[in-house]
């Protein structure tokens, strides 16, 4: 399981995957854009973002971004 963004006072660039096995969360690289409301999908190893706001309201960036989750490992 990945979380990816988020927005409190201010939008996160944060993301993190949970080991279900192990109940524990560890970092991946985070996201260049901080984003809120995105969107997200995964395709083989590599996790893709887009859309969603570097600011909170209903900013929207046009960039998309990607994480490989290669490194954590099979589900």
């Amino acid at each position: 399981m990945v979380a990816v963004g988020g927005e409190a006072d201010a939008t996160f660039e944060e993301a993190e995957a949970f080991d279900v096995k192990a109940g524990t969360w560890s970092s991946l690289p985070p996201m260049l854009t901080p984003r809120h409301g995105l969107g997200v999908v995964a395709m083989g190893t590599t996790l893709y973002t887009f859309a969603g706001g570097p600011k909170p309201g209903l900013h929207v960036a046009d960039s998309t971004e990607s994480i490989d989750l290669a490194p954590l490992g099979p589900c």
